[in-house]
Order: structure tokens, then sequence, then C-alpha cells
């Protein structure tokens, strides 16, 4: 069975489409029998999804989204990044009677390139380098790690507690990779830190 879902989404984000599957041969396996793929204008995701009475599993989910998209969010800091991110591999079992994670591992990757942002009045180009992203699970909340593929050094984390906080820290060293800070002992202090209540 398939079905075909499409719709509108508000602002200047892009029109989505949600194309399923359910195979119930798979059960037999004990294999995911959802498939599914979510695409628009500048990204697409797919994989497969399982239930059970206590967990939601994303399985092998893989995909990309544009930088564009998420410029749209990032505007308001007078941001705006080039190419596109890659997601490989996420796998996530989600408890959503207690509202935590139980197993996450995953990779996002965004090969680098032109970061565009505004310092007072003065427009400013600069060169990144490739980022990536590694998920995981720890005591039931969801973490991402975000680090610099050359070196390895984190740039920056996020946490989703089970509480419904989400903490995202920026570290310093950012500063040091745009050229905009010299190297040195400061790289591991947070220069951004913020928490939002999600849920």
């Amino acid at each position: 069975m398939a079905s075909v879902v499409a719709r509108q989404s508000g602002g200047n984000l892009p029109t989505i489409g949600v194309i399923w599957h359910l195979r119930l041969w798979k059960l037999l396996f004990f294999q995911s029998p959802f498939h599914y793929q979510i695409r628009g204008q500048g990204f697409r995701l797919e994989g497969g999804i399982s239930v059970s009475p206590r967990i939601i599993s994303v399985e092998n989910t893989k995909g990309h989204i544009s930088s564009a998209i998420i410029n749209e969010f990032t505007k308001s800091e007078n941001v705006e990044l080039s190419g596109r991110f890659e997601l490989e591999n996420l796998n996530l079992d989600v408890n959503f009677l207690e509202k935590s994670a139980d197993k996450a591992e995953g990779r996002l990757f965004w090969k680098g390139g032109e970061v565009n942002y505004t310092k007072g009045r003065r427009p400013l180009v600069i060169q990144f380098p490739a980022i990536e992203g590694l998920f995981s699970e720890s005591e039931g909340s969801l973490g991402l790690v975000i680090t610099d593929v050359s070196e390895g050094k984190v740039l920056s984390t996020v946490e989703i507690a089970p509480t419904g906080w989400a903490k995202l820290s920026v570290m310093k060293r950012v500063l040091a990779l745009a050229g905009q800070m010299r190297p040195g002992k400061n790289e591991d202090k947070s220069l951004i830190e913020i928490q939002q209540k999600l849920f």
C-alpha cells in the first residue's frame, strides 16, 4: 500500500511531499514495515519506520537539505551558507511514553564553502572548512556533536533532554576557523549558549 500527501508550508519554505509504503511481509523478518520519503525543493529524506507499544524507531534514514532552506532561519542573524548538508544512516529510537531517546546514531556532513555574514555594516565572505555532526544518546537525551573534519575539534553541541529542554552551545573555535581570532586557549570556551523549551 502506498500513499502520497503534499502540502504547502507557510512562509517561504517549499512544498512538502510525503510518500510511504507499508510492506507487511517485512514483519516476518523483523524489518521495518514502513518505508517513507519526504521531499521538496532543496531537500529529501528517506528511511524506515517501525512502531512498538513504547518505541518509535527511525531506521537507516538518509538524505540532504539545501543551505537555502537553512538560510531562511539564519537570515535574521545576517548569515548565509552555501552548498547542502548530507544526512547519513540516522537510526533513532524514541520512547514516546517517557519522551526520551533510547538510541541515536548517524552522521550529518557539510563539505564546507562560502559563508556570507555582516559584521556591523560590513559584509564579509569567509571560506569555512568541512564539518560533520555525530548523533548520540546519553541518559535519554539526544545529542549532536559538530566538529571540523580535518582536526576533529568540537565546534558546537546540541542536546535535547527528556524534560523537553534543548541546549545549543557554540565554541569560540568557530571564530578561529573563520579567521576572526587567533587560535589559542580560549577556543574551548562557549561563544554562544542558547536554551529553549521544545515540548
